[in-house]
């Protein structure tokens, strides 16, 4: 497939015409369903990349005026992906999270979609090529990447001494899987409602921590609600579990000493959370990293620039010799 196929619909889940649902994406259906092609839901877009859709959105499917959906297409498809996947297009400007994240959505889509995707192959390699080289040349060891280097800072703040209590980490995916590391000198709490999912997490922060870390079952989820020092919870929001999971947060008391830190959503989708004293969603992590300054403008203007000469060169189609490792090469397995 060239490039000049490739096309990307983004729909950021906050615009300037407020807030957005999944329904501006109406246009990747047709009647038979969705387009061939990639979905992929973060927590602050969606974004369909696909080959040889329709040549415009609103010809299929009209979108309402005030609709937030972006198109790309050819270079600018490809340079959108690849400032996509190197973190530049997040709020926290080179985290490291998404690139994980969207590695991973691919895996899972190949697993069950392979005719579907099959087209995309040769453009989701190059992607990931080309972002782990100019995340290896540009965005290595940026301060303040990640969530889970935040996410400590916000604990820290909370806290009266460097380990007054428990952290307890809900959920065991990618973004766990990424705090979790950087909360070992906190005793830590493990819950996820799959225990084989929580398995390995568990055995990998036991080998590492010098700290206790204990893993619950489902029966415990009341206990450790109600417990637990301060929560990071890595789950998306669920209106039908969260009422519930506040009240045993409420009924442990002290609610001027203990915080959670929810990574499933933006202040404005949080309704009830928000009602907490020390309640933190996904805009507090970002004011946290807007609030530490300019430090990595440099790397970040020049992984930038990167991004748009080697789309440029893609776009020319040039062979490029870029060396990547077996975790890559697993991806097209």
């Amino acid at each position: 497939m060239q490039m000049d196929a490739l096309q990307v619909f983004h729909v950021p889940k906050t615009a300037k015409s407020g807030r957005v649902s999944e329904s501006h994406l109406a246009f990747r259906q047709d009647s038979s369903g969705f387009y061939p092609g990639f979905y992929m839901d973060t927590c602050q877009r969606w974004v369909w990349m696909c080959a040889d859709s329709p040549a415009s959105p609103g010809t299929q499917a009209p979108l309402a005026q005030d609709s937030p959906v972006e198109v790309f297409r050819g270079y600018e498809a490809y340079l959108f992906l690849l400032r996509f996947a190197a973190g530049l297009e997040s709020e926290v400007q080179g985290e490291t999270d998404i690139f994980g994240q969207i590695k991973e959505a691919w895996r899972n889509e190949k697993s069950q979609n392979r005719s579907l995707t099959r087209d995309l192959e040769p453009w989701m390699q190059r992607l990931f090529e080309d972002t782990k080289d100019i995340r290896s040349r540009f965005l290595q060891n940026v301060g303040g990447s990640s969530y889970g280097t935040l996410t400590r800072k916000i604990i820290k703040n909370s806290s009266k001494t460097d380990s007054d209590g428990p952290v307890l980490i809900v959920g065991a995916g990618k973004i766990a899987r990424s705090i979790a590391p950087l909360l070992l000198d906190h005793d830590l709490w493990l819950w996820n409602r799959n225990a084989e999912k929580l398995s390995p997490l568990y055995s990998e922060l036991s080998r590492k921590s010098k700290s206790s870390v204990q893993q619950f079952s489902c029966n415990d989820e009341q206990r450790v609600w109600k417990e637990a020092k301060h929560i990071v919870v890595c789950i998306p929001l669920n209106p039908s579990q969260d009422e519930k999971r506040i009240a045993w947060f409420r009924e442990g008391g002290n609610l001027a000493g203990r915080s959670i830190i929810h990574l499933g959503g933006r202040k404005p989708d949080c309704g009830a959370w928000n009602s907490l004293p020390l309640f933190h969603s996904l805009d507090e992590l970002f004011e946290l990293e807007k609030s530490a300054g300019n430090v990595r403008s440099i790397q970040i203007s020049k992984a930038v620039k990167a991004c748009e000469e080697r789309a440029k060169l893609r776009s020319l189609g040039l062979s490029l010799s870029i060396t990547h490792g077996w975790e890559d090469l697993a991806s097209f397995a």
